[in-house]
């Protein structure tokens, strides 16, 4: 095992080079409570497809409508990833648009979408957004101010890395709010991950918390993921490992026998190349949801 000296230095070195300037602070739920009483800020940075970015509360979020919506995708990056990455980088944004799909994409930072902190958990993650803040702020203001992302209506979520862990755990914290998931080349279960370092600097070391480990953990709450299911990871991954996902696809096959899930393993890494070979299946994953 590394001393904890080593992890703080890899982490902090880590977390320098992914995010040199985060834009956002603002995590808990207190503060969820003290900034609703003010108005976010508005403002258009793009004119192509009816492109806004929100400001809320301090944490920027794209929205993409095309001329004429037939459903709403929220799309959540990885660890210390822009949101504004898979435009950028994939034809998922273009695609998606061209098909008549809305897009709502948070800046979620190095969140790993955790319900809460401990006394252990490092101060560098006491700063990083909860699960909390896109289940009770963003969507809540999404419902009140947009009228999308309601109940009813034709919702998607995908997520890449820690995003796909998060998508997992929003989808079985509202199990009736999505008709369809997309997850790649996430993490579903950290107990198998003990030594991983954002893992221990949210929950403390596993080998002294352990029931820590089994919250906002996916497979622990298979039974509410109850959804079609898209899963996708590289081969040749070198971050996080096929079994995870492969783990995925066995319990949801097991708890739900007759639920729809569909897995795409093909060559790739942990990267952008190997995430646009999954951008256009995602689509056509989540038209053939629509009207189901």
């Amino acid at each position: 095992m590394f001393y904890l000296t080593l992890f703080t230095l890899i982490f902090n070195l880590a977390c320098k080079n992914t995010r040199t300037n985060s834009e956002h602070s603002k995590s808990n739920a207190d503060s969820i409570v003290q900034l609703s009483e003010s108005k976010p800020k508005v403002h258009s940075l793009y004119k192509e497809h009816k492109t806004q970015t929100i400001e809320l509360y301090g944490v920027k979020v794209d929205l993409k409508f095309p001329d004429t919506v037939k459903g709403y995708i929220m799309v959540l990056p990885g660890w210390g990833f822009p949101r504004y990455d898979w435009c950028n980088q994939t034809s998922l944004c273009q695609n998606a648009l061209k098909q008549g799909f809305a897009l709502v994409m948070p800046d979620m930072g190095e969140s790993i979408y955790a319900s809460q902190f401990y006394p252990q958990s490092w101060d560098k993650m006491r700063k990083t957004l909860t699960r909390r803040w896109v289940t009770d702020t963003l969507i809540k203001y999404l419902q009140d101010s947009f009228d999308i992302i309601n109940e009813g209506q034709n919702n998607f979520i995908m997520g890449l890395s820690t995003g796909a862990h998060g998508s997992g755990l929003i989808v079985e914290d509202n199990p009736i709010l999505f008709k369809a998931c997309a997850l790649l080349s996430g993490d579903y279960d950290q107990t198998k991950l003990p030594q991983d370092m954002v893992f221990i600097a949210t929950y403390g070391r596993y080998e002294q918390f352990p029931q820590r480990w089994q919250t906002d953990n996916v497979i622990a709450e298979i039974s509410n993921l109850n959804i079609p299911v898209f899963i996708g990871h590289g081969l040749q991954d070198p971050l996080i490992p096929i079994s995870q996902s492969k783990m995925l696809e066995m319990k949801l096959k097991k708890e739900h026998p007759a639920q729809l899930i569909q897995t795409n393993y093909l060559d790739g890494k942990h990267d952008y190349k190997f995430w646009e070979l999954e951008s256009q299946p995602i689509l056509t994953f989540f038209n053939n949801q629509i009207g189901n």
